[in-house]
């Protein structure tokens, strides 16, 4: 398991046909109400929309009677968070991230 979020976790897979590793984000709808589904889609929506190098790859969604599985590009490292945390970064580190993120939004 990679993560754990309010609505379900994210799981590292390969993708059968191509051979690459993914993330798996897979939900519950048992636990997910009409509001939060309607929020979910709306995701799927906007991330099938985005192509950016500095955004994770929207691969695929499909959904069971039970489950609701996104699939993005697997990336390996640190995330965001994680990387803040490890304290104050150079200047010049800082200016280069701050460009990635305006141009990823």
């Amino acid at each position: 398991m990679l993560g754990q979020g309010s609505f379900g976790k994210v799981l590292k897979a390969e993708a059968i046909h191509e051979g690459n590793i993914v993330a798996v984000k897979v939900m519950d709808k048992t636990r997910i109400d009409a509001t939060e589904f309607e929020q979910i889609m709306v995701e799927v929506d906007i991330l099938r929309a985005i192509y950016s190098p500095y955004v994770v790859k929207y691969l695929d969604f499909f959904e069971s009677h039970r489950q609701i599985y996104i699939v993005q590009e697997y990336l390996n490292g640190t995330n965001m968070v994680q990387y803040l945390r490890e304290g104050a970064k150079p200047e010049p580190e800082g200016r280069k991230m701050f460009k990635q993120l305006a141009v990823g939004l």
